[in-house]
């Protein structure tokens, strides 16, 4: 089983040790498996691992998806042609049938992988900067019900910070102070819109989604005392997988009238 936390994709390789029961089926000594009605960068992560199993252990191929493969030989191209497709019907036969989900989480395709680009990247990342920085993952939340783009900005410390639709900002250090000087623990959420004018002075376009590197190790004072004046959060907030993300053209193509949550841009 294969799973990467920072992207959220998920998919197995299964081992069949007897051969099959009817013998119109054909004999696999591995099957692969991966999801369909997924966002479509599960396939971009899922086939190096495909190839290189592949690969490896000198494998030859049977795939019977509509537009597979069939008997090789594998390609890149042939893999995904073949897994898009069949993501295609995924996304048909549930948005299409009369009990469809109610309400659908999605945002456009070229978001989704630039999200996808960074938190595949995130820990190799870190081995690269040699900073003493925090690089957090995208994560996708409801605030208030409305879907959006999320990283945690913890305590204002020096952050690699993405500009997302919003920043969750847990205060432990910096949160306000109350009776006898005792500090009470919260959280904040900034919309993009609300980003402090110094993000402009830290702002870099070298990474797959514009972001702002905060000086480090230090924090400034600046930047101390903007996340003490911050408000505390009292709305609503949600996380939603990122398997629940799902690709707005393919929702809009297929969906019979139900509500669609796409969040901000």
């Amino acid at each position: 089983l294969y799973t990467n936390d920072n992207t959220g994709v998920y998919f197995s390789f299964d081992h069949n040790s007897e051969p099959p029961e009817d013998e119109d089926d054909i004999e696999h000594s591995v099957v692969f498996n991966i999801n369909y009605y997924r966002p479509h960068y599960f396939a971009l992560e899922a086939e190096p691992e495909v190839r290189r199993f592949i690969d490896t252990f000198n494998c030859t191929i049977h795939d019977y998806q509509n537009d597979g493969m069939e008997d090789g030989p594998y390609s890149r191209e042939g893999f995904l042609e073949g897994w898009n497709h069949g993501n295609d019907f995924g996304y048909s036969a549930i948005l299409g049938r009369e009990d469809a989900p109610s309400a659908v989480f999605s945002k456009p395709k070229e978001e989704l992988e630039r999200i996808w680009n960074w938190n595949e990247a995130k820990e190799r990342r870190e081995n690269e900067i040699q900073e003493d920085i925090f690089i957090p993952r995208i994560m996708f939340m409801l605030i208030d019900g409305t879907l959006g783009s999320v990283c945690v900005w913890p305590d204002g410390i020096s952050t690699l910070i993405p500009h997302v639709d919003y920043l969750y900002i847990p205060r432990k250090e910096l949160a306000p102070k109350k009776f006898l000087r005792k500090l009470e623990e919260d959280f904040c959420i900034l919309s993009r819109e609300d980003f402090p004018e110094f993000f402009d002075f830290y702002v870099s376009d070298d990474f797959e989604i514009r972001a702002s590197k905060l000086p480090s190790p230090d924090t400034p004072k600046t930047v101390k005392d903007f996340v003490r004046s911050l408000k505390k959060f009292e709305g609503q907030v949600e996380g939603i997988g990122f398997d629940s993300v799902l690709n707005s053209e393919l929702v809009q193509k297929h969906q019979r009238g139900q509500q669609g949550i796409g969040g901000n841009g």
